[in-house]
Parts: structure tokens; sequence; C-alpha cells
């Protein structure tokens, strides 16, 4: 459509403008118009920022003042006379700013459930001196007269030894056992470790006083382990014959130096105790287990093997280090070991003898466990079962407190059921399955314990086993069964 027509003035021809091209003329004008606008607008806003952000720094520097003073952007201020300053010479010996002597490094521990409130929560938690009708005396006494009678009975060089007191008894086996002084001693050892106690003082040092305590006791116990340990090898066991087992000494021996060192942080133990660690680790058999000799292409025995477990996890929590494979051959040899009745071989690989060891299906619940196997496990129950075929073990008053041997009345026969190795690792394999398994086993352990308990502290030998250990060795088991609720955490 046209708009209209219009002469140009130069050429005198008619212009001639549609309404379309007038509309977009239009559009285009207010399309700049806008985008002015726009860009003004931009500009502003810029410019107030600006403005906006200066004024935020100059507050910010006005008035955030830094904590401490550095004498920025301030005039100096001049002096009267020269000032001599205090700076020593860089050729100078250094010397250490701190208190003399120093402040002693803080040296981490193992063990903490063993002392203080956590020991006491445990005890009370699990009811450890709530004892059963007719138990002589609770948990925590029994513990304490136990220990005083280790600490009466230690000799002078340190040691436990291997025998049965008082000396003028039969001394039934202990001569052909002489060679067991270092794992025995190591028991005692760990008696008092479990407990918490330590040589060492405020100050880091040996706190020994006159007399027989604890701390002596300890301390002496410790020289004496050291005494036994080969500086080469690492091995700690005072003899070496084709009939001493003596990786039984080294395996206790090494589990008490790791708790030492890791309970009381001395420094001094932890290279004997490392190299103690090293060849419980060179030892181990192919088959995940250890012998009586260490032979690393020999056999693998169930209930041998547990000290070489406990003290290479004693070990690992001291911070020492404990190849994580050596502790997986050792759970795998465990469970090899079970049968499939939840019956366990006392040598791996070997026929069934059919001979009831009840024993040794508490030391393979307490060591699969103590590795890392869940408690839950179908396996685990097949063990549990089995311990529980024997039923709460019976004892009778006279069997403990007034006991002497050869006497009409004893029933020694039916004493020497009692096994206290069997009662150690039943107790804590329960103790840590947890349920109703354990509180069955728990009120009748407490009883049974403590009644075997003797007039002057010790646990006389009852079974064949501690009547070739000797009353030190009986005596330590049955601390150690006691000590359950806070020993291992």
């Amino acid at each position: 459509m046209q708009l209209r027509q219009e002469h140009c003035p130069r050429c005198g021809k008619k212009a001639e403008i549609s309404i379309e091209s007038l509309t977009a003329s239009v559009h285009e004008d207010a399309a700049i118009r806008r985008g002015e606008r726009i860009e003004g607008s931009l500009k502003w806003m810029l410019l107030v920022m600006v403005l906006g952000c200066a004024l935020v720094f100059s507050i910010n520097f006005t008035w955030d003042k830094p904590l401490v003073y550095d004498g920025s952007f301030n005039q100096a201020i001049p002096l009267t006379g020269a000032v001599a300053l205090d700076v020593p010479s860089i050729a100078l010996p250094y010397i250490d700013p701190r208190p003399s002597p120093p402040i002693p490094p803080i040296i981490p521990t193992a063990f903490g459930q063993r002392v203080g409130d956590i020991r006491k929560r445990l005890m009370d938690s699990n009811k450890a001196d709530r004892m059963p009708t007719g138990a002589p005396k609770v948990v925590s006494a029994s513990i304490a007269e136990g220990l005083k009678y280790l600490r009466d009975s230690q000799d002078a060089l340190g040691a436990w030894p291997v025998n049965i007191h008082p000396r003028d008894w039969d001394q039934m086996k202990t001569k052909e056992y002489a060679w067991g002084d270092v794992g025995v001693t190591a028991l005692g050892l760990l008696c008092f470790l479990g407990e918490g106690e330590s040589w060492l003082g405020a100050d880091g040092k040996p706190e020994l006083k006159v007399g027989k305590n604890n701390k002596t006791v300890m301390y002496n116990a410790v020289k004496f382990l050291l005494s036994k340990q080969d500086a080469a090898t690492g091995r700690i066991s005072d003899v070496e014959s084709a009939n001493v087992a003596i990786m039984y000494n080294h395996g206790m021996a090494t589990m008490a130096l790791c708790e030492a060192a890791g309970l009381t942080g001395d420094p001094f133990l932890r290279e004997p105790a490392q190299k103690a660690l090293d060849f419980i680790v060179k030892s181990q058999a192919t088959k995940g287990g250890w012998n009586y000799k260490g032979i690393v292409d020999g056999d693998s025995y169930v209930s041998l093997s547990s000290w070489s477990v406990q003290a290479l996890l004693a070990g690992r929590e001291a911070g020492f280090n404990v190849p994580k494979e050596t502790l997986d051959k050792a759970l795998k040899m465990y469970q090899e070991a079970m049968q499939p009745t939840g019956r366990v071989l006392q040598l791996l690989g070997a026929p069934d003898d059919k001979i009831d060891r009840i024993s040794l299906c508490g030391v393979s619940l307490t060591m699969r466990i103590l590795l890392g196997e869940d408690p839950r496990s179908p396996e685990l129950r097949k063990l549990v079962a089995q311990i529980n075929t024997a039923g709460p073990i019976m004892t009778k008053p006279h069997w403990g407190k007034n006991w002497r041997p050869n006497l009409g009345q004893n029933d020694d026969m039916a004493r020497a059921s009692y096994d206290p190795y069997r009662m150690l690792f039943a107790t804590h394999g329960l103790y840590y399955y947890g349920g109703k398994d354990w509180d069955d086993w728990h009120d009748s352990m407490k009883k049974a314990v403590t009644e075997m308990q003797s007039e002057s502290g010790c646990w006389r030998p009852s079974d064949p086993w501690t009547g070739m250990g000797g009353t030190n060795y009986a005596t330590a088991l049955s601390i150690m069964t006691l000590q359950v609720y806070y020993r291992n955490r």
C-alpha cells in the first residue's frame, strides 16, 4: 500500500514510501534508543558498584585492625642515643628455650581399658562382683589375693619357677618342665599388667622401693625375661632341645613384653619387643600356625599357636609392626582346624583322635573372635555348642581353701576334672561371644574359680597339666580368667 508520493528537491523525481518501510524504520529507531538507555543504566550501575566496593574497603581498612600490632603505616619514633639489640650470633650454639630438663614427650599408651573409670565401668556393667550364692569372695578380692601370692613367691632372679608350693609337697612332674620358667614368669607378669600396673613413676623413670611391691616385682620380671632373649634372633627362651617347647616360652614372653611396652610407654622395651615379634612372624608355619620348635615347614598346633597369636595382637595394639597377612593366615588355620561337628583338632591336618578336648574349642573360639571373625558366624555357634556340652564347672569348697593332697575326703579324681587352662579360654571366648551363653557361664565360672583359691591366695594344681606347670602356673591362669572383663577389649 502506498502511503504518499513526494518530489525529490534535487532530481525532481517522485519518491514513493510504503507503509512497510515506514514501520520498519520506526522499529529500528526504537531499538536504537532502547539500547542506548540500557547501556547508560549499566554504566551507572558499574560506577555505583565501584564506589560501593571502595567504601567497604575503606571502612574495613579503617576499623578491622589486626589482633597483634605490627607497627605498619606508622612513622618512626626518633630515639636519643644508641640502642643495643640482644640478638645472638648464629655462630653460637643453640640453647633449647624449654625448661631444663625439657618437658618429656607424650608417649602413646595402649590397653587403657585396664585403668581408671573405664575399668570400673566394665566391671560394674558386667556385674563382675555380683557373686552367686555360695561363692566365697568377690572377683576383685580374689584377684588381689592372687597378686599378693605372686608378689611374695617371686624368686631373687625375678622369675616364677615351675614348682609346687610348698616345696615339701609332691612335685608331681614339675621337675621335668623346669624349662618352662620363662613362660610361667611371663604369665605372672601378665597378671600385674592386666591390672594396669607399671614400674614407672610420673617422671617416666623406674620407681622402685625397698621390699616387695608391685613395681619392683614387675621390674624384676621384665629384667628376667630380657636376660633370656637372644640378641641376634630375638627368641626368648633359655634352653633349646628337641624335647622342649620353646614357642610356648617365646609366645608368652613376647605377649608380656608387648603389653608392658604398650601399657607403660617405656621406650627401652620397643626394640626387644619388636625383635621378639619378628621371630614369631618368621617362625610361622606354612599352614598358618606354630609348632614347638618354630619350624616353618613343620606342623601347626592349635593350642600352642594361641600364645603367638595373642603376642601379635598385643604388639599390634601397642603400635608395633605386625604384618596383617600373618594374622590372616593364623585365622585361616583356626578355621581349618574345626571339624564339621564343631570339634577342634589339636594338630592341623591330622586325623581326629576322638579325645574330648573342650579346651581346644575355647582356644579356637577366643582366637577366631580376636582375629576378627564375626561372633554371629554359624561356625562359632558350633564351637559354643561344644563348650556347652560340658556344662558349667562344678566345684566343692574343700577343693580350694583347705585342700591338701592325698587326704581321704578330698575326692582327688573329681577335683582333677577342674582345668584352669580350659577355664581361661572358655571364659574369654564366651565373654567375647556374649548373649545368653555368656550369662549361663558367668556365675558358675565366678563361683568355681574363687572357690578353687587356697587360703594362701594361690590356686594349687588340680589337673595333670597344672601338675606339670606348678602352682605359679595355675595361679596366673586363674587370675587372668578373672580379669576377663578388662584384659582384652
